[in-house]
């Protein structure tokens, strides 16, 4: 059975950040877009200047607090609790310092590592949550460690609200392809992968399975990629680091 909070996510994370940001208990002042077309490719760039005020890694560090754990203050949205196949339970708050408006984290309520690999629940969880938004689109994403920008230890995922055709590789994901095995889109110049999610089992036990084997594919293309098996020089040459 569906909880409540997660049917009703929307609303709640949308009406807790308006009193959030009426009370200053978040740092939201906007932010600027200025898009870019290099390389025949679309490129967004977001300035915001509410992050000029978050702590830096290195102070987070020397204070030695998780800012994940309770107690959660007017950030906390809801929990969803018993969760999956661990019945785990889940904590939703707010983004102390939000990318745009209604910038919300996941989180297993129990310390979990950033750098730990996402659970079968992990993964169903992100899939309802996205899919119980139900007039906003949204965006999931995980910082995976320190090299890949990540400023807290407690495992989180990371949501917040888009526009069509945003962030700007939805536009070369509009076609009929269907990429069934993890590959990687030729008009996008960056080291990426994509799979599509085709035939979602109903069950939450095979959808959780599901998520997994094609997270599994992910990763393995991802480390295939890193240790240079596949190699795709083109596409090389504009990173120095694989996330």
């Amino acid at each position: 059975m569906i909880s409540d909070s997660l049917i009703n996510i929307e609303n709640l994370v949308t009406t807790k950040f308006e009193n959030a940001l009426k009370n200053s208990d978040i740092i939201y002042q906007g932010f600027q877009i200025t898009e870019q077309f290099i390389d025949g490719c679309s490129y967004q760039i977001r300035y915001v200047p509410g992050l000029e005020k978050k702590p830096v890694r290195d102070d987070v560090e020397k204070i030695g607090k998780d800012f994940l754990s309770p107690p959660y203050g007017n950030l906390h949205v809801c929990d969803i609790s018993n969760y999956g196949l661990n019945q785990t339970t889940y904590v939703v708050l707010l983004n102390k310092y939000p990318l745009t408006k209604n910038h919300f984290l996941l989180l297993p309520h129990d310390f979990a590592k950033q750098s730990d690999v996402l659970s079968s629940d992990d993964l169903t969880l992100i899939y309802e949550i996205l899919q119980n938004y139900k007039t906003t689109k949204l965006i999931a994403f995980v910082n995976c460690g320190e090299e890949s920008g990540a400023s807290q230890k407690h495992k989180h995922i990371q949501f917040y609200p888009v526009e069509e055709n945003e962030p700007p590789i939805d536009i070369y994901l509009q076609d009929e392809n269907q990429y069934e095995q993890a590959d990687q889109l030729r008009q996008v110049p960056w080291a990426h992968f994509v799979i599509s999610l085709l035939h979602l089992p109903e069950q939450l036990d095979q959808l959780g399975n599901y998520l997994m084997n094609k997270f599994i594919q992910l990763l393995d293309k991802m480390f295939h990629f890193k240790q240079g098996k596949h190699f795709d020089g083109a596409k090389s040459s504009k990173i120095n680091k694989i996330y």
